[in-house]
């Protein structure tokens, strides 16, 4: 089978490194920009308990259908589940059958919607992608109470025979931006946009 390897660019500050993911065939998760937590660089161990016990990040903790953060809870989609790289090089990561993923990012400075234009510039112009569609809007992404900024690039890589679709769910809390990225292929675009809109909508700020 086929392997999702996407890149993203680099932080808003020198000192934002870039996290490098573990793979969780058969998709590779892309590399993203961390913001507050340097520790994060540390490599993700795989667990499948509800509490990630990878280091960096904690990730998402997991109770029924309740996931939780350091300030915040939200709804697990009917469907999905934690993946074994929840936490770690993410604030928080779940997975689906097809194993297309939803993962969180928070405390960017760059603003929501610079950031969201930023990160789907960046993924478009990776190298090894062959070609890349123009990021198109996604409409009705609702981040808890507030309208969330959305966008998706579709490419393709010279090394797979698929296309790929990344989202970029993006919103500005507490002075910071926050995000929420989706990594499928192409032929899942619906059901990931579905899964990734039912996790926002859910979001409570405590």
């Amino acid at each position: 089978m086929a392997v999702l390897v996407l890149l993203v660019g680099g932080g808003y500050l020198v000192s934002q490194a870039l996290k490098k993911p573990d793979a969780a065939p058969p998709i590779t998760t892309p590399t993203a920009p961390i913001s507050k937590a340097t520790s994060a660089s540390a490599s993700a161990s795989a667990s499948a308990s509800a509490t990630s016990t990878t280091s960096g990040y904690p990730g998402f903790t997991q109770s029924g259908s309740t996931l939780s953060g350091a300030n915040f809870t939200t709804t697990l989609p009917a469907g999905w589940t934690l993946s074994v790289n929840n936490g770690g090089k993410n604030e928080g990561e779940i997975i689906d059958q097809n194993n297309n993923l939803v993962d969180y990012f928070s405390d960017f400075q760059r603003p929501a919607a610079e950031n969201c234009a930023y990160q789907a510039a960046t993924v478009a112009s990776a190298s090894g992608v062959e070609t890349a569609q123009p990021p198109v809007a996604v409409k009705g992404a609702m981040w808890g109470s507030d309208q969330a900024t959305g966008v998706e690039v579709t490419l393709k890589r010279t090394t797979q025979t698929q296309q790929e679709v990344v989202g970029y769910y993006c919103i500005d809390h507490a002075g910071v931006s926050e995000l929420v990225r989706s990594i499928s292929w192409a032929s899942n675009q619906a059901s990931v946009q579905a899964g990734a809109k039912q996790l926002l909508a859910s979001w409570k700020w405590q």
